[in-house]
Formats: C-alpha cells, structure tokens, sequence
C-alpha cells in the first residue's frame, strides 16, 4: 500500500470521461448488441493509457482506471456473475412525489439547461470542466452567442463583453446616420448622430457589459430594414427583415414584442407590391422563435428569477411604466 509520513496522499473514486466511440460501444454492448471484441479491447486500453497520464499530470498519488472498461459500476456485476437480468422498477424518489412542482420543472428545464445554462459552480476535473450547479439563464441569447464568438477568437476573458459593446457602439451611429439620412438628409444625420453620441446613458452602455447596446443597435438595424422593404417589397428584403426581426426578439427580454410592427410592415409590403411573397426565411421564422417561447415558458414558471420588489406580483405590467 502506497503511504505517506509527509502528506495527505490524493486519489479519487468513480468514473472519469470516456471516448465517445467507447461509450457507444459499452451502450451496445449493455444492450446485447454485437460488437467487435478486438476493437473494443484495443479502445479500452487506449483510453485506460490516457486518463492515467493524466492523473499522473493533475499529480494524482494514487490513480485507477477510470471505470474505462465498463459502462457503470452495477451493471457491470451482470457481466461477470449469473443470476442477473431483466429490468429495474426503480420507484420514483420520494421528493418527486412530495413536491410535484418541483418535479414539473425538472421535466420541463433538464433537456434546456444542458445547452442554454448559466454556471453557479463547477471543477476542471483533469481537463474536463464539469458544472455541479446551473440553472436556466433568464437573459436572451443573442448577446451571449456574440460574446462566445468573441471568445472564440480571441480566448476566455472577461473584457470581452466590453469590447463586444466598444464594437457595437460605432456600429449603432453608423445605422443612425443612415437612417437620419434617409428621412433629414445629411444635415439631419450629422445632427441624429451628435445627439446619439452625446446622451450619457448610450455612453454608459457603450462602455458597459450589458445587453442593452445590442438591443438599441437591432432596432435600428431592423427599421433600417423595414424602411428598405417598404421602398421595395422583394423576397431579398422580406428576408433580412424576417431575420433581423428574429435576432432583435433574442436580443432583450421585451424586445418579442417588435415581432408584431415587423409582421405589420410585412402585410403593408404584401399589399403595396399587390401580392403575397414568401420565402423560406418567412416560412421558418416561427419555428427560429421557440427558443425564445420556450426559455419565457421555463421564465414564467420560475418566480424567484423575476427578482421583484415586495409590493409587486406580476414580470410587466402598466404599473411600472411611470417609475421606468
């Protein structure tokens, strides 16, 4: 036995990551599937290779082999004892039954919170980030699609989001001026951007963190693209604003509701150009907004998300437009 009069000498139990060509093979093999014995072996030892060194490189003192040669530590007993098959009739935990809201929720938010998830708590177990805690992020998704592409390409850093809006920032007087110009000419512009450009909360969220400077920038970018398709009802631009209108739902938690003006300008467009036109982008732009239907469904449910003062009871209401 390996003994230390110096330190605490570390280990761990329990399964580490597997090779998802070993797990598909181990799940075909729990199901009594044929598989190839060779491959499979070969697989295993590979596998068992690599999560020892790195156990060795998180200075693990005393490592095993992660469970890499079978598919969980019960299920394994049935492939070296007999008297072992058939189905378990595992009975519902008690806590699903004592509190059945609590059950709704995890049917409803599990599936969503492995893709769209805030992060509470989580470990670098040996290369493999794993999160112990989440929980369904209330915020749309389009800043923090943009913000992930930022991460991309420059690597994890908080600044990240600041740079995010410094990009936005020129991008949303760009679209100002076009549409000052459009409606006031050049001198209108100049004056649309002057005044833009010098209100201090466009100055705050400019050089903020927030979703809110994204939010301002696609309603421009979407009236930009209303106006466009007003002038002239063709299928290029009932497309990118059936798209723009899509983003600008995502952008911010009310910003569905200009989902209504756009499909209003549509219907406007359909009747100056005599006809009705469709494109695909037309056709899938319900299907884009479920994202969105479902994260508010999972939203309205969640009371504690809402974050309200004590006299109030409901997410929006007309109550609140005078203080806003």
């Amino acid at each position: 036995m390996h003994r230390s009069e110096d330190r605490i000498l570390t280990t761990h139990a329990g399964s580490l990551p597997r090779p998802e060509t070993l797990v598909e093979m181990l799940v075909r093999k729990s199901r009594g599937e044929e598989i190839d014995g060779t491959a499979m072996a070969h697989l295993i030892e590979e596998s068992t290779r690599d999560v020892i060194q790195k156990q060795l490189a998180a200075g693990i003192d005393v490592g095993n082999n992660g469970e890499q040669s079978r598919e969980s530590f019960f299920t394994y007993v049935r492939h070296r004892m007999t008297g072992f098959g058939g189905r378990s009739e595992r009975p519902i935990m008690r806590d699903l039954v004592t509190y059945p809201s609590y059950r709704k929720l995890m049917a409803t938010t599990r599936a969503v919170l492995r893709d769209t998830a805030t992060m509470v708590r989580g470990y670098d177990i040996l290369g493999t980030f794993l999160s112990l805690d989440n929980y369904l992020d209330k915020r749309p998704n389009f800043y923090p699609f943009l913000i992930s592409l930022v991460h991309d390409l420059t690597g994890y850093r908080p600044v990240n989001a600041y740079l995010l809006n410094a990009a936005l920032f020129p991008v949303t007087l760009g679209v100002a001026y076009y549409l000052g110009r459009r409606l006031a000419g050049q001198w209108g512009a100049l004056l649309v951007v002057l005044l833009l450009g010098s209100l201090p909360l466009l100055g705050q969220n400019a050089t903020g963190s927030g979703m809110e400077l994204l939010n301002f920038c696609m309603i421009l970018v979407v009236a930009a693209l209303g106006g466009a398709y007003l002038r002239q009802p063709d299928y290029t631009r009932l497309s990118a604003l059936v798209l723009g209108a899509v983003l600008l739902a995502q952008s911010r938690y009310e910003s569905a509701l200009y989902v209504l003006p756009v499909a209003v300008i549509i219907l406007i467009g359909w009747w100056k150009r005599g006809g009705v036109i469709l494109t695909w982008s037309t056709i899938a732009a319900p299907l884009l907004l479920l994202p969105f239907a479902l994260q508010n469904k999972v939203l309205n449910n969640t009371r504690w998300m809402w974050e309200l003062k004590e006299d109030q009871n409901t997410r929006f209401s007309m109550d609140y437009l005078a203080q806003n």
